[in-house]
């Protein structure tokens, strides 16, 4: 189920590629372009209970999930609002 859960962080309605050329992630000296989740864990490990048969607990979930699919931080979020 490791592999059925990295197929499903990267789908496109669960994170999205990010649009800069230099937002990349290294580990290993494996250098990938960095994905943002559209969800919070908590919110995506329900979705990915239903979707598929079995279970998974939410850290086995939380461990499995590419290095380079990261949770967005306020400077990824590319927004209009100024910051004050």
């Amino acid at each position: 189920s490791g592999r059925t859960s990295h197929c499903f962080f990267l789908r496109d309605d669960v994170s999205r590629m990010t649009t800069g050329r230099k937002q990349t992630v290294t580990r290993l000296k494996k250098k990938m372009q960095k994905r943002l989740l559209t969800d919070t864990m908590k919110n995506l490990h329900m979705r990915f209970l239903s979707e598929h048969i079995g279970h998974m607990s939410y850290t086995s979930f939380c461990r499995l999930r590419p290095f380079w699919v990261v949770t967005p931080s306020s400077s990824d979020r590319n927004t209009c609002l100024q910051k004050t």
